[in-house]
């Protein structure tokens, strides 16, 4: 199993750790763990892996909150190894990490527990061992040199579990940088900013007297993570790990960012893909519900016409003629706006107050001819002033993939029929679409919204219309299902009720 930045970190700064839910259930262990507890495996209770020694019969996990920044010392059920270390609750996920390092007495003492000294992170209390045990090579002022080295890498440390704790449930880059100038700013005092601009010249990470370079690099993009200190900063071995580790915890953030940002493009791809299908299986409908106004102007233009030519104008007819012009100039008119409004992209357009009826109106109006031509009767109740919160295109889409299903549906059948309903129940909206089938195989109703999955013939249909809608329903806080208990084939939507 492929390990995550923050296990991989802990791991490397915590080789002896260990990790429970607040149930108390071993969640995951560090690389060096097994040498204290044998047979330790994930799923484990506390309560069989370990007893606490300070503070006494005081449960490390499920009193956790009492105890984060206390030092205390467990035992291991399996080795009796005593270990010290700290609680520290790992932000939302309430889990508990428990970091640990066992007690070394002696050479002698680690031998006997099966331990080594590469078992051990630098700057854990064995590395401090080794180097009392050394001192007489070493100044009193190349001690201190080196524990303030351990020091700031234990800082670090600290710092870099919050840090790629954050990141890894983040897919939002500048939201990540904001945390980590927040987290850098009061513990270390530095100050820093990030851009995409400019970057011809960043190159990994660079180090300068006051500030940090790290260069944020993707296959699509690159950004530059700028950190200033008014202290003079040292490249140490402690700092370019932490800059390593912080490269790659954001460089992770701009992975999921990216990803996240394709996966919506694709998406729109689909829904544009859908919506041109649907119009193009109306071409025909649209086609013909253009030309019948047309012949009608036609026709009185050119009776108009041959009287002004003949003078024989009779102003009455004229009139009468110049109004069933106006007429179906503005039926065709409704149409070839309702095919525009549809064929755009809605996916950016604002949630504004919607009429519902007119949208199912505008929404019949488009498949009218073709339903006809098929025998189809059309049925439909309605409710006054019926309000609701959305993009009216995206709404009409969905309507608009019912009916043709329905349509397709149908069509052959004896007296084919389909019946649409708005009615209101609580604070949704219901619309039904009901046709005259006698519903559909319970084997393809558990399919029917996946992507791709569809029951008519090659070139027939995308298979996209259910599951789009289904996204579309989501993001206006309603919903799209399959009425099983009814006689007739029927699907039903929800939105909410716009309250005056």
């Amino acid at each position: 199993m492929e390990l995550t930045q923050l296990q991989k970190t802990l791991n490397r700064l915590y080789p002896f750790h260990l990790i429970f839910s607040h149930g108390g259930e071993l969640k995951s262990f560090g690389r060096s763990a097994q040498k204290c507890f044998t047979n330790i495996q994930i799923g484990m209770l506390a309560k069989d892996l370990l007893n606490p020694v300070i503070p006494k019969d005081i449960d490390p996990i499920s009193q956790a909150r009492s105890l984060t920044e206390k030092v205390v010392t467990i035992e291991s059920s399996s080795t009796k190894t005593r270990l010290n270390g700290e609680v520290i609750i790992l932000d939302e996920s309430h889990e508990v990490l428990l970091a640990l390092s066992p007690v070394i007495q002696n050479l002698a003492h680690l031998a006997d527990n099966g331990l080594s000294y590469r078992d051990f992170p630098a700057y854990s209390p064995v590395f401090d061992f080794f180097v009392l045990i050394q001192a007489e090579r070493f100044s009193r002022q190349e001690l201190q040199k080196s524990f303030k080295s351990l020091e700031e890498l234990n800082s670090f440390a600290r710092i870099n579990i919050e840090i790629a704790n954050f990141c890894s449930r983040t897919s939002d880059l500048h939201e990540a940088v904001e945390f980590i100038l927040k987290i850098i700013n009061s513990r270390l005092s530095w100050k820093g900013s990030i851009s995409n601009k400019d970057l011809k010249n960043c190159h990994e990470i660079q180090y300068s007297n006051g500030g940090i370079d790290i260069c944020l690099s993707s296959e699509k993009d690159k950004y530059l993570l700028q950190l200033e200190s008014d202290q003079k900063i040292m490249p140490s071995e402690s700092l370019k790990f932490f800059c390593t580790s912080l490269k790659i915890s954001l460089e992770n953030v701009i992975l999921r960012m990216e990803q996240l940002a394709s996966d919506q493009e694709i998406q729109a791809q689909k829904v544009m893909s859908s919506k041109m299908f649907s119009l193009g299986e109306m071409a025909a409908s649209i086609a013909h519900e253009l030309n019948n106004p047309m012949a009608v102007i036609q026709g009185m233009a050119w009776m108009t016409q041959s009287s002004a030519q003949s003078g024989e104008i009779d102003s009455e007819k004229t009139i009468e003629s110049m109004t069933k012009i106006i007429k179906m100039t503005e039926r065709s008119s409704k149409i070839i706006k309702g095919i525009r409004i549809f064929a755009r992209d809605a996916a950016q357009d604002p949630m504004e107050p919607i009429e519902l009826n007119s949208i199912i109106e505008d929404t019949l109006e488009l498949c009218k001819w073709r339903v006809n031509q098929k025998g189809i009767k059309i049925n439909w109740q309605t409710e006054d002033a019926a309000l609701s919160i959305g993009r009216s295109v995206q709404i009409s889409q969905v309507l608009l993939n019912l009916f043709n299903n329905a349509s397709d549906a149908v069509e052959g059948l004896k007296d084919p029929w389909i019946e649409v309903k708005l009615f209101q129940n609580d604070q949704k909206w219901i619309i039904s679409v009901t046709d005259s089938g006698n519903g559909i195989d319970q084997n393809i109703s558990k399919k029917m919204m996946n992507p791709f999955f569809t029951t008519k013939p090659s070139g027939k249909g995308t298979g996209l219309g259910l599951s789009i809608s289904q996204r579309i329903l989501k993001d206006h806080s309603g919903e799209i299902w399959y009425d099983e208990k009814s006689k007739n084939t029927r699907f039903c939507l929800s939105l909410p009720v716009l309250s005056e």
